[in-house]
């Protein structure tokens, strides 16, 4: 996704969208989200990195969808 974020933010055209990477990822964000929620202790190290890669997620995401 990375990789495709880049891509499009430099090239003078518009280029194919990565209809798939973006719908595996969002499902991947859901499912972290829901897995950092069923947690007892929510301010865990475990969940605090959880979440953080959570937020750099839907940073590229976004970055991307614009």
């Amino acid at each position: 996704m990375t990789r495709a974020f880049i891509d499009e933010s430099v090239s003078p055209k518009l280029l194919p969208h990565k209809h798939h990477i973006v719908d595996c990822l969002m499902d991947q964000v859901e499912h972290m989200e829901a897995n950092i929620a069923r947690q007892a202790d929510r301010t865990g190290i475990k969940c605090t990195s959880h979440r953080m890669e959570i937020y750099r997620i839907q940073h590229v995401l976004n970055g991307y969808l614009r």
